[in-house]
Protein backbone atom coordinates (compact mmCIF):
# COMPACT_ATOMS: atom_id res chain seq x y z
CA UNK A 1 0.00 0.00 0.00
CA UNK A 2 2.79 2.06 1.12
CA UNK A 3 4.07 1.84 -2.68
CA UNK A 4 1.28 2.51 -4.23
CA UNK A 5 0.90 5.97 -2.35
CA UNK A 6 4.18 6.70 -3.04
CA UNK A 7 3.86 6.16 -6.75
CA UNK A 8 0.70 8.43 -6.72
CA UNK A 9 0.80 12.22 -8.13
CA UNK A 10 -2.06 12.94 -5.33
CA UNK A 11 -4.52 10.85 -3.36
CA UNK A 12 -8.56 11.36 -3.24
CA UNK A 13 -9.42 9.96 0.04
CA UNK A 14 -13.25 9.14 0.25
CA UNK A 15 -14.99 7.73 3.46
CA UNK A 16 -18.05 7.30 4.58
CA UNK A 17 -19.07 9.02 7.83
CA UNK A 18 -20.08 6.47 10.78
CA UNK A 19 -21.19 7.38 14.19
CA UNK A 20 -19.83 10.83 13.43
CA UNK A 21 -16.44 10.05 11.93
CA UNK A 22 -14.25 8.59 9.58
CA UNK A 23 -14.52 4.74 8.50
CA UNK A 24 -11.85 2.92 10.39
CA UNK A 25 -10.46 1.25 7.34
CA UNK A 26 -9.50 4.42 6.15
CA UNK A 27 -8.01 5.95 9.40
CA UNK A 28 -5.66 3.01 9.00
CA UNK A 29 -4.68 3.13 5.92
CA UNK A 30 -3.64 6.97 6.35
CA UNK A 31 -1.92 5.35 9.21
CA UNK A 32 0.03 2.79 7.60
CA UNK A 33 0.93 5.18 5.14
CA UNK A 34 2.64 7.91 7.44
CA UNK A 35 5.20 5.28 8.53
CA UNK A 36 8.10 4.60 8.98
CA UNK A 37 7.91 8.66 10.03
CA UNK A 38 11.40 9.59 8.38
CA UNK A 39 9.98 7.68 4.56
CA UNK A 40 6.34 7.86 5.01
CA UNK A 41 4.67 7.45 1.53
CA UNK A 42 2.14 9.90 2.39
CA UNK A 43 4.56 12.94 3.43
CA UNK A 44 4.12 15.67 0.80
CA UNK A 45 2.04 14.19 -1.08
CA UNK A 46 -1.60 16.12 -1.91
CA UNK A 47 -4.86 15.32 -0.86
CA UNK A 48 -8.17 16.46 -1.15
CA UNK A 49 -11.30 14.82 1.42
CA UNK A 50 -14.78 13.63 0.02
CA UNK A 51 -17.37 11.97 1.98
CA UNK A 52 -20.60 11.01 2.45
CA UNK A 53 -23.21 10.59 5.27
CA UNK A 54 -27.28 9.42 5.53
CA UNK A 55 -27.43 12.37 7.65
CA UNK A 56 -28.47 15.82 5.78
CA UNK A 57 -25.17 17.85 6.96
CA UNK A 58 -22.91 15.99 4.47
CA UNK A 59 -20.55 14.04 6.93
CA UNK A 60 -18.87 17.38 8.31
CA UNK A 61 -17.00 15.77 10.91
CA UNK A 62 -15.67 12.83 9.16
CA UNK A 63 -14.20 15.41 6.67
CA UNK A 64 -12.72 17.31 9.74
CA UNK A 65 -11.04 14.25 10.99
CA UNK A 66 -9.61 13.10 7.72
CA UNK A 67 -8.58 16.29 7.06
CA UNK A 68 -6.71 16.18 10.47
CA UNK A 69 -5.00 12.59 10.16
CA UNK A 70 -3.65 13.77 6.62
CA UNK A 71 -2.09 16.87 8.15
CA UNK A 72 -0.81 15.50 11.11
CA UNK A 73 0.57 12.52 8.73
CA UNK A 74 2.01 14.95 6.35
CA UNK A 75 0.33 15.13 3.61
CA UNK A 76 -0.75 18.55 1.65
CA UNK A 77 -4.48 18.68 2.34
CA UNK A 78 -6.60 21.04 -0.02
CA UNK A 79 -8.63 23.04 2.82
CA UNK A 80 -11.49 22.71 0.98
CA UNK A 81 -13.42 19.18 1.03
CA UNK A 82 -16.86 18.04 -0.57
CA UNK A 83 -19.49 16.01 1.44
CA UNK A 84 -22.80 14.77 0.40
CA UNK A 85 -25.58 14.48 2.99
CA UNK A 86 -28.46 12.01 2.88
CA UNK A 87 -26.45 9.89 0.29
CA UNK A 88 -29.17 7.50 0.20
CA UNK A 89 -31.14 9.87 -1.86
CA UNK A 90 -28.07 11.97 -3.51
CA UNK A 91 -27.50 9.72 -6.86
CA UNK A 92 -29.25 8.14 -9.43
CA UNK A 93 -27.35 5.66 -11.95
CA UNK A 94 -24.26 6.25 -10.09
CA UNK A 95 -24.39 10.11 -10.61
CA UNK A 96 -24.93 13.30 -8.39
CA UNK A 97 -28.45 13.84 -9.28
CA UNK A 98 -27.51 17.59 -8.03
CA UNK A 99 -26.08 19.00 -10.98
CA UNK A 100 -23.86 21.71 -8.24
CA UNK A 101 -22.93 19.33 -6.46
CA UNK A 102 -21.22 17.72 -9.57
CA UNK A 103 -19.82 20.56 -10.22
CA UNK A 104 -18.22 21.37 -7.36
CA UNK A 105 -16.98 17.93 -7.06
CA UNK A 106 -15.38 18.46 -10.46
CA UNK A 107 -13.94 21.95 -9.48
CA UNK A 108 -12.63 20.37 -6.14
CA UNK A 109 -11.03 17.51 -8.20
CA UNK A 110 -9.43 19.39 -10.76
CA UNK A 111 -7.46 21.25 -8.02
CA UNK A 112 -5.01 18.53 -7.76
CA UNK A 113 -2.32 19.53 -8.36
CA UNK A 114 -2.18 23.24 -7.98
CA UNK A 115 -0.32 24.99 -5.21
CA UNK A 116 -1.92 24.48 -1.90
CA UNK A 117 -1.99 27.35 0.46
CA UNK A 118 -0.14 26.92 3.67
Amino acid sequence: MGEAVAASDALIVVTPEYNGTLSSVVKNTIDWASRPREAASIHGKQAIVLAASGAPYGAEWARKDAVRSLQIAGADVVEDTFGIGASYEAFAEGRLVDGEADAALQALVARLGAPVAA
